[in-house]
């Protein structure tokens, strides 16, 4: 990443703490209380405030300050939104799409999302709005919040500790590996570009496979008479373990069973053969298609018995 990126985005994150442990969140059990003392996670980075109310706190009292808190933490998700979007990490509206390939992509669509609600709306959650609702699930599930639903909710979720602070971090970890492939790019280090746009395809496909997939088969089912849905069109199928240890990723052009006894290769006098317990397979007529995607799910899923094409570091290839 960028020094000056990391460096404002530490920058922010800091603003964003100091604000915060004058305008901490205050809970209900802190009514009629005269002595307040911020939150934890502000106390561990010296920032130890306390507040004095000569009457008690008051109930009006926390709403103010919880509403002004709430308000703080939707400008730090415009300013975050707005610093990745001026260093090219979150592309301009019809400049491009966020790389669902990397990591953290999820936290940087919810972060632009809530950005246009906060700097292009009166910046209030409204539950009667399909689209508030829907981002509203999408962040209690990614951030695994214990939360009322959408339907009931006054507000976003933007607790710090489970949400901005996660949030910024994987925005953080995205923004260094876009920026990391532009940088290698416009320095020609192409062999590094080569390497993350591998990478990349290899998560892809992983990912592809599974889902195009859909279910593991037991070693009894691939055993029993047309218990798989095998319809000898050619595939591309994994053998495993338990705990989803690959042991064989292979292709055929036939149906699976017959590679079983293959005269060059039979699969069954395979010392791994007995092992396995389990495995899944996608039906794929094109021989091209199925070798890309099994050199793919080599380097992903890394199998312990392969012999021809071995998985190896994408870092030390080319």
């Amino acid at each position: 990443m960028r020094n000056g990126l990391a460096q404002e985005i530490d920058a922010q994150m800091e603003s964003l703490m100091s604000v915060r442990a004058v305008f901490p969140y205050m809970g209900s059990d802190m009514l009629g209380k005269k002595t307040v003392r911020t939150a934890p996670l502000y106390r561990a980075k010296g920032l130890d405030v306390r507040f004095h109310f000569p009457d008690g706190l008051a109930r009006k009292s926390i709403s103010k300050v919880n509403g002004i808190g709430h308000w703080v933490n939707q400008n730090y998700i415009i300013r975050l939104c707005a610093l990745l979007e001026a260093n090219g990490v979150i592309p301009s509206r019809g400049q491009g799409r966020i790389d669902q390939a990397v990591d953290g992509h999820k936290d940087i669509d919810i972060l632009r999302r809530l950005r246009g609600v906060f700097a292009h709306t009166d910046g209030h959650y409204d539950r009667e709005k399909s689209e508030h609702r829907k981002l509203y699930d999408k962040i209690r599930a990614h951030y695994n919040l214990a939360v009322v639903g959408a339907d009931k909710a006054a507000s976003f979720p933007l607790s710090i500790d489970t949400v901005l602070i996660p949030l910024t971090k994987r925005c953080r970890s995205y923004a260094d590996e876009v920026l990391s492939r532009y940088k290698a790019t416009d320095s020609g280090d192409l062999t590094h570009a080569l390497r993350c746009s591998l990478k990349q395809a290899v998560t892809d496909a992983k990912k592809w496979f599974e889902t195009s997939s859909r279910r593991t088969h037991t070693r009894s089912e691939f055993e029993a008479r047309a218990q798989i849905p095998d319809t000898g069109e050619g595939s591309v199928y994994v053998y495993m373990r338990d705990r989803n240890q690959s042991i064989y990723v292979g292709q055929t052009g036939r149906r699976i069973k017959s590679r079983l006894h293959d005269q060059r290769s039979p699969h069954k006098m395979k010392r791994w053969w007995k092992s396995w317990s389990r495995m899944r397979f996608v039906t794929l007529p094109d021989g091209t298609d199925r070798k890309v995607l099994e050199m793919l799910l080599i380097l992903a899923m890394e199998p312990t018995d392969n012999e021809d094409l071995k998985p190896k570091p994408i870092q030390e290839m080319f």
